[in-house]
């Protein structure tokens, strides 16, 4: 009730409320206000999606992401927990191992081996800890030093007790581990550095820095030069009271991060927390980023809105949209544009059309990840075969087996025995096992404990005394999961991969069942040479996973056993079934933060899968290089045409009457005169179109843009000069002349950058004169086609072919070019420097002098005196002679980007021609992106480093033809003149050839797309220049009223648009006088019309003038005049009525009201009338729309009335025009009489015709969406076509006329005035609101990426106005301020 009680008063407010507001909408000026039309509900509705996915980005999307983020680096951070807790339980339980021997009777023998192993771990320098010595007290004794930890011993069960002491000073921490025995506690306890503990289970690429606090004080920090930090500092101190994963921001060095905090809970004593660090704008970054195909999706989408806008302007005019001569020119550039981007994308994104790998030079596919993963595979299988025979070596050296088993007590001793000595007295050994990844060989009894080991080092390994838990051991005993070698059931084994109990070090693990009568299980303990340190080239990384995704090695050795790839990969989906279908497949994801390609491969025999891994970024990299490299290239050329048109009007000069107006561009326009010109012109295109397809393969990209600016410039002044041959108006010599100006510019670049002057480019320029000339010197003047018998094929038809296959000379072909290059190019860097940081990789692992011994004398081939062969065991000429184990040095060639890797003593050609060195300028000119990638490549264009210590050949710049060259990097090893070399095949842009299906519809799909942009271009061509409407000179009287003798039947009454100075009365009353106007009876004969009354024997015509209609309430003469028009009408009863000024003192309702009463009589009467007006029935009460809106709404209501009458009477009516055409006087007017003419025509037009007629008068191109406004204007002859079918008004004068009368303010009056039934208004503000929407959302989700392309399209948006306006010289001016 109370609740009720309080919502009363505010429910009777709002009632209230609701109540004014309503009353005030009853007011019209505010519903005027509140009331919007159909485009202010688009542009609302716009802006209402724009807002809605604006906050369903910020409010749902971005907050998901950083959930997600969270969860994805919290998890990280667990499973960093769980390692740093099974390293710290590994040293646990190898400190309780060290206590076997004093609290087990069975090992009491081994304290003195423990002693010295304990000593000498404090001996080796390579220790990742250290070991005090056993200490032994009484209980007494200790429980009076130690009472506490006395306390929390267990002496019923024995249980140990282990404490963790941290020393900030040092940096380090201990565990000592505690245990009773007999009345005696004995104590084992090491020591590790923060730094050693804590690296290791730190993945370094998923947080930028690290922190482990304990206690709420940081310990150990991955900063290089450290925390500068006091006890009293709050910025790097945690709560103690942290109990669950939270997330704080803090600043360090000035620099803002978030700190992830995650609690480790291993010792109670202890609370401990690790941070992980990521730098505020990272994590920003990362939550604000979209998906890649959301970003291709509204780039695409942008893309297409703004290079498409004219043309969606040009479709969707509406009523009172201009078409101006700049929507012209946009419709050009964006013509350009779309047919760059035709061949863009064709030519880009074709892999479907064709097969998108590397073909080599030997034709055979390269599949960089699939090798790699097969050379993994093999490797991998191979050495873990070659371990099992060497673990069957071991065992049967224990058990006494072995044929060279010589002095084998010498193996069977309870101690361990150094192999490093076994090596040295078997000589079977020394050729059966690889010393390099031995570890140790342990025999395992029943117990799950050791009975004998074999290490590698020189003292004494600890024995491990409880192996039940090891998947290795376990998995050999019944009921176990064995693998089988070979396939082969006598054969079993197991691989596992685990962290040693002894060292916490990583280690791979064969076993197998023992032959020895101690032991049952044998297990051999190794560092998998295959893949340890392992050299690739740049941008791979790999993982073996097992088939739950878990992974058991990668090429970041932190990630062993630390986490799973079906937890980390994004589309785990794919991942999870290529594990379950155990078949090799491709996917892409997303996997910490970065992109990859991803090619998943089973190893044969084993559950497990290779995953190599293809960073994304080196192919996103060169897509940027390249895409900005292609279009600034074409802006170039753009820029090129623009210049090359202007230069061509500027010598069309010739001064027109027109003010103004000095430059022909009648060429521009189609016209039928010059069909055959238009159909010349493209053929030359189609041949130059040929010439160019047959030498891109086989030119170099200087000489082949050299020959294609020829070939442009002839296809822009052919159609010139060929319309010059017809009617001779524009200036032929200079043309010529310029021409040959513009062809001397690349032959110049020629002389002073081409090597060989006698190239492609003089083979392309030559031809493409030569085709040029002859289509000159044959063309002959064609007869004009007549507009009766136009073709179907007809001029407008040939001029949209002509400049289709132009746009493909100069944006299709040319994008192509540049886009091949320019890939090829970006190719050749990747290549060079992938050649030098795989050589870095094998001098880091091998050294150079090392590289440098693995020669042998061989024969030489080509640069290559020896080909060293990696997949041996350890690298080695392949002339050698160590056995190859087919496991090798962890050295994977992918076979493309490296193919061979050798050693020389022979310099390679390093030359440069120079046409390469002014390709390489242009290229390195627009390389925009930077990042780390690029950065790396920026200079590797050079082909010698200035201390001459790598060298590459000349193969950046090669022929879009050549497939599978070579490419020699050569590195100094700085040893006599010994020189490692690489040998890659240059990865080049592949071209859809014509064998496979696929191929053949590439090619067919291209031509369907071009044929479909004719059809495009065809259809603006036609909206451009209007070639909808055609006009004829009609006769005053359709066909069907007139007789064979000329005489006129009027059937029924009819409406004469007249705007010939009441020329119209003229030819009536000719008629009258010759006898030939008839009315139909109403028994289907003629009545012959006469002016006087004939006894009552023929109807009489007459004429009554409107302007005699009174005009006010008061008594005037008007009032009597009119009376005696009605009287005299009652008194003859004419047949037939002409009606004069019919639009006389209109909105007058005194007037109204009396024209159509008299109207209304007549009628009733059935007379026959003739209205004559100089405005359309429609257009009567149009034309003043201010005087409605002053009108009292009681005589709003009354001429809404008068208007419905009257429209009923004009439905019975014959609209009917006299056009101008009819008068033949106006031109032998005075000047004043020509304006008195003309502005009395202007004066009787709608305003829907004044626009009309403004938008054709100010640069020749006319909107045709108001179909109606046109076609009474050509009805009117106010409008002409010529034979073009060119719209155009009937007199000059009269053209410059509406110039000059119209002011800007009173053009946008008119254009307010009239109805928009069109759509671009609704749709302009709506598409820039997408724009705008789609921009500042790509903005602010890619900050850094489009921080760079706004630059571009900046650059590139204040280069357009200026090349418009550079146009907007050939319009016609502004007479308004004349």
């Amino acid at each position: 009730m109370l609740f009720f009680a309080g919502c009363g008063p505010a429910l009777y407010g709002s009632i209230k409320w609701v109540k004014l507001y309503s009353n005030t909408l009853k007011h019209p000026n505010m519903r005027k206000l509140f009331s919007f039309g159909r485009s202010q509900a688009v542009i609302f509705f716009t802006l209402f999606l724009v807002i809605l996915f604006t906050a369903v980005y910020i409010f749902v999307y971005i907050p998901g992401k950083e959930s997600e983020l969270k969860e994805d680096h919290f998890r990280s951070l667990q499973k960093t927990d769980a390692n740093i807790d099974e390293k710290l339980a590994n040293m646990v339980a190898l400190l309780n191992n060290l206590l076997q021997p004093y609290t087990n009777a069975d090992r009491a023998g081994d304290t003195v081996l423990i002693n010295e192993y304990v000593a000498g771990r404090k001996k080796t320098s390579w220790r990742n800890f250290e070991l005090d010595e056993i200490q032994t007290k009484s209980t007494a004794a200790f429980a009076q030093k130690n009472p506490a930890i006395y306390d929390q011993l267990d002496h019923s069960e024995k249980k140990e007790v282990k404490l963790l002491n941290i020393d900030s000073t040092l940096r380090r921490f201990s565990i000592t581990v505690f245990n009773e025995k007999n009345d005696s506690v004995f104590k084992a306890s090491l020591a590790i550095d923060f730094k050693k503990f804590f690296a290791p289970v730190l993945p370094g690429d998923i947080f930028d820095q690290y922190i482990v606090f304990n206690d709420a004080d940081p310990i150990y920090e991955s900063f290089p030069s450290g925390v500068t930090y006091t006890k009293n500092d709050s910025a790097v101190r945690v709560d103690k009271e942290i109990q669950s994963s939270v997330v704080r921001d803090i600043s360090i060095g000035g620099v803002d991060y978030k700190m992830f905090l995650q609690p480790m809970n291993f010792d109670v004593s202890h609370h401990w927390v690790i941070a992980g660090l990521l730098t505020t704008s990272r994590y920003n970054a990362e939550a604000k980023k979209l998906p890649t195909g959301i970003i291709l999706l509204l780039v695409t989408i942008s893309i297409i809105i703004i290079v498409v806008f004219p043309w969606i302007k040009l479709f969707q005019l509406g009523r009172n949209n201009m078409l101006t001569l700049t929507d012209g020119i946009s419709s050009v550039v964006v013509s350009i544009l779309l047919m760059s981007l035709l061949f863009f994308v064709f030519f880009r994104y074709n892999g479907f059309w064709r097969q998108d790998h590397f073909t080599g030079s030997d034709s055979t596919v390269v599949i960089p990840q699939k090798a790699l993963a097969d050379k993994l595979s093999s490797a991998f299988t191979n050495e873990i075969s070659n371990r099992y025979k060497e673990l069957s070596y071991f065992d049967s050296i224990q058990s006494g087996h072995a044929v060279d088993s010589t002095n084998t007590a010498f193996y069977k001793t309870r101690a361990g025995t150094n192999i490093k000595d076994a090596f040295n007295t078997i000589g079977g050994l020394k050729d059966r096992a690889d010393s390099r990844a031995f570890v140790k060989v342990l025999w395992i009894d029943s117990n799950a404990s050791e009975q004998y080991y074999w290490v590698s080092n020189s003292f004494f390994e600890q024995h491990v005394y409880n192996l039940w838990q090891r998947d290795y051991y376990k998995n050999l005993k019944p009921n176990g999961r064995p693998f089988y070698m070979d396939s082969d059931e006598q054969k079993p084994y197991y691989v596992d991969q685990v962290v040693s109990k002894v060292d916490g070090l990583f280690r791979s693990i064969v076993s197998k069942p023992s032959q020895a009568s101690h032991a049952t299980v044998v297990a051999y303990a190794f560092v998998m040479q295959c893949l340890s340190n392992t050299v690739m080239p740049a941008g791979y990384n790999y993982a073996i996973t097992d088939n739950k995704g878990k992974v058991l090695y990668a090429s970041d050795s932190t990630r062993n056993l630390n986490e799973n790839l079906l937890e980390e990969f994004s589309d785990s989906e794919s991942l999870r079934e290529a594990y379950v279908s155990h078949k090799p497949g491709e996917l892409r994801t997303d996997y910490y933060d970065k992109k990859y390609k991803a090619y998943v491969k089973p190893v044969d025999g084993l559950p497990y899968f290779v995953v190599v891994l293809a960073d994304t970024a080196y192919k996103s990299t060169r897509d940027a290089e390249v895409y900005s490299f292609t279009f600034s290239m074409m802006l170039f050329l753009f820029l090129l045409l623009v210049i090359q048109v202007f230069a061509t009007m500027v010598a069309s000069y010739n001064r027109w009457a027109v003010p103004g107006r000095h430059y022909v561009t009648n060429w521009l326009w189609p016209k039928a005169k010059y069909h055959s010109v238009y159909k010349t012109v493209a053929l030359v295109n189609v041949l130059n179109m040929l010439l160019l397809a047959f030498t891109f393969r086989y030119a170099e990209f200087t000489e082949y843009l050299l020959g294609l600016l020829t070939c442009i410039t002839v296809s822009i002044f052919l159609a010139v000069l060929l319309a010059c041959k017809i009617d001779e108006e524009v200036p032929n010599r200079k043309l010529w002349i310029l021409m040959l100006l513009f062809i001397l510019v690349p032959v110049v670049l020629a002389v002073n950058f081409l090597d060989d002057f006698f190239s492609a480019f003089t083979l392309i320029t030559t031809a493409s004169l030569a085709i040029g000339v002859t289509a000159y010197l044959a063309f002959k003047k064609p007869v004009t086609e007549s507009g009766d018998n136009r073709p179907r094929w007809s001029h407008v038809h040939s001029y949209t072919l002509m400049n289709v296959t132009r746009l493909i000379i100069t944006s299709g072909i040319p994008v192509v070019l540049f886009y091949v290059t320019s890939f090829n190019y970006e190719q050749g860097l990747l290549t060079r420097y992938r050649q030098l940081d795989f050589a870095e990789q094998l001098i880091s692992k091998f050294s150079s002098k090392a590289i440098a011994g693995f020669t042998k004398t061989g024969t030489q081939e080509t640069r290559l005196n020896n080909v060293i062969d990696f997949t041996a065991n350890g690298a080695k000429a392949a002339t050698g002679s160590r056995e190859n184990t087919g496991y090798g040095s962890a050295v994977y060639k992918d076979g493309k980007w490296v193919k061979q890797v050798g050693l020389t003593d022979t310099l390679i050609d390093t030359s440069v021609s120079r046409q390469h060195r002014a390709t390489a300028a242009m290229l390195n000119a627009f390389r925009y992106y930077k990042n780390n990638e690029s950065v790396t490549e920026n200079d590797l264009f050079i082909n010698q480093s200035q201390d001459k210590l790598y060298s590459y050949n000349d193969r950046l710049f090669v022929k879009p033809g050549e497939v599978g060259d070579t490419a020699l990097f050569q590195r100094n090893l700085g040893i006599g003149n010994a020189g490692l070399v690489l040998k890659s095949v240059a990865p080049l842009y592949l071209f859809p050839g014509f064998g496979s299906l696929n191929e053949k519809l590439f090619w067919l799909s291209l031509l369907v797309s071009i044929w479909l942009f004719y059809q495009i271009m065809l259809a603006v061509t036609k909206k451009l220049f209007s070639f909808s409407f055609h006009a004829s000179d009609t006769p005053l009287f359709p066909e069907k009223l007139t007789t064979g003798n000329g005489a006129v039947v009027l059937t029924s009454s009819l409406y004469i648009v007249d705007l010939a100075d009441n020329n119209f009365f003229k030819e009536l009353q000719e008629l009258l006088n010759t006898n030939r106007l008839f009315i139909a009876a109403a028994d289907g004969n003629r009545q012959q019309l006469q002016q006087k009354n004939n006894a009552g024997l023929t109807p009489v015509f007459r004429e009554i003038d409107f302007i005699h209609l009174p005009d006010s309430k008061m008594p005037n003469d008007k009032d009597f005049t009119w009376q005696k028009i009605v009287e005299d009408y009652k008194l003859r009863k004419p047949g037939c009525v002409l009606i004069k000024n019919l639009d006389y003192n209109l909105y007058n309702t005194v007037t109204d009201y009396a024209r159509i009463s008299f109207l209304e009589t007549l009628i009733a009467d059935h007379c026959v009338l003739i209205f004559t007006s100089s405005k359309a029935p429609a257009d009567l009460f149009d034309s003043s729309i201010s005087i409605i809106g002053t009108m009292p709404d009681v005589e709003k209501r009354k001429l809404n009335e008068y208007k419905k009458r009257l429209k009923a009477i004009f439905k019975k009516c014959s609209l009917l025009y006299y056009p101008l055409t009819r008068r033949r006087d106006y031109h032998q007017f005075t000047a004043f009489e020509t304006g008195i003419f003309y502005n009395n025509l202007w004066s009787s037009l709608a305003e829907g015709e004044q626009f009309i007629l403004y938008d054709l008068a100010k640069d020749g191109l006319v909107n045709v969406h108001d179909q109606a406004s046109i076609n009474m204007l050509i009805g009117k002859g106010i409008i002409v076509c010529d034979n073009d079918n060119h719209m155009k008004v009937f007199a000059k004068g009269f053209s410059d006329f509406v110039l000059r009368i119209l002011s800007n303010e009173e053009f946008s009056q008119v254009q307010s005035h009239i109805e928009d039934n069109g759509n671009w208004n609704r749709l302009r503000v709506p598409l820039i609101v997408v724009i705008a929407g789609l921009l500042v959302l790509l903005f602010s989700s890619q900050e850094t990426v489009y921080s760079k392309l706004i630059g571009y399209i900046g650059a590139f948006a204040a280069g357009v106005p200026t090349i418009i306006k550079l146009f907007s010289i050939f319009d016609k001016p502004d007479n308004n301020k004349q």
